[in-house]
């Protein structure tokens, strides 16, 4: 006869173990509560962590997202002695956003940088690329933009930036209608006396110019708002450099002619009047081989001259 005894034994043993086992499996598996209408506050989540599913127009997150998110709340205190309440929402389209509250309210959401790999390796995407066309922009104005700071250290004035890298979107398209943003890369910095003090140093446009001291690049490729120091310049020129002057078929002019010119214009011939260069400026490698140019023509004058006089003396 078989002894049953030490088989039941371990069957009851087993089942308490069983039971445990999926007891611990069901705690493990938290339900997500469809809540999609409901706009949370900070003390929903008092001594509480919960996922819920809400739609883009209850949580607020910025224009552009997914039309629906998972959202994890929580908080580890009743009130604001213990701290911020705490919301991420996770979107369809690999957008994340973070927010935090006191007790009184939630403050703005703020997007989290991630990385996302690719053929060419990684990239961190930082902006909204899905957000809809601004209105009542004037061409070349910004409708907004993306900022990377950097804190200066003050005493009395916490978390003041002290430089910042900024890609700000410029209206490329018409009037009051920006389907089409450029964008530019703007550089500012602060002495960090006060927060006033951060200012644009250097920006690169959108059509490839760079402007330092000055956004207005006018078309040049280099706009310097200031003086300017080198140890050295060079200026490779497009035209030919006046050394035809020297050549017998180049024709120089008579005297007398440069005189009745300069009396009617003010200025030598072929070089800009004050007015023109007040305007536009000068085009340096331009203007040196102009006033090369005169300097080779005096040249030719002062020999001419020293002929007669020589001659004059032998007479």
């Amino acid at each position: 006869m078989i002894n049953t005894k030490p088989l039941i034994r371990r069957l009851f043993l087993a089942i308490p173990i069983v039971v445990m086992a999926n007891t611990s499996f069901a705690q493990n598996s938290i339900a997500i509560e469809d809540t999609r209408d409901v706009i949370s506050t900070p003390s929903d989540y008092n001594f509480k962590f919960r996922p819920q599913f809400k739609t883009l127009h209850s949580l607020g997150v910025p224009a552009g997202g997914s039309g629906y998110y998972t959202v994890l709340g929580f908080r580890g205190w009743g009130d604001n002695s213990g701290g911020k309440a705490h919301e991420l929402a996770f979107g369809d389209e690999n957008d994340v956003f973070v927010r935090s509250g006191w007790t009184e309210g939630w403050q703005d959401w703020r997007r989290v940088i991630v990385e996302n790999p690719n053929s060419q390796g990684a990239t961190i995407r930082i902006g909204n690329g899905n957000a809809g066309y601004n209105l009542d922009v004037p061409v070349g104005a910004s409708p907004g933009g993306y900022n990377i700071d950097f804190l200066t250290w003050r005493d009395v004035v916490p978390n003041q930036v002290g430089a910042r890298i900024r890609a700000e979107r410029i209206n490329n398209y018409q009037p009051g209608r920006a389907y089409v943003q450029g964008v530019d890369l703007v550089f500012q910095t602060s002495n960090g006396i006060t927060q006033e003090n951060l200012a644009e140093r250097m920006r690169i446009r959108n059509d490839g110019t760079v402007g330092i001291g000055t956004s207005d690049t006018k078309g040049y490729m280099l706009a310097v708002g200031g003086a300017v120091i080198a140890e050295s310049v060079k200026v490779q020129l497009k035209g030919s450099w006046p050394d035809y002057v020297f050549t017998p078929e180049h024709k120089l002019p008579a005297l007398q002619e440069v005189e009745n010119y300069i009396q009617k214009n003010r200025h030598l011939p072929e070089i800009p009047a004050a007015e023109e260069i007040n305007k536009q400026g000068i085009e340096l490698g331009e203007m040196n081989a102009k006033l090369l140019k005169k300097i080779e023509e005096l040249t030719l004058y002062v020999i001419e001259l020293r002929k007669e006089v020589d001659a004059l003396k032998n007479k």
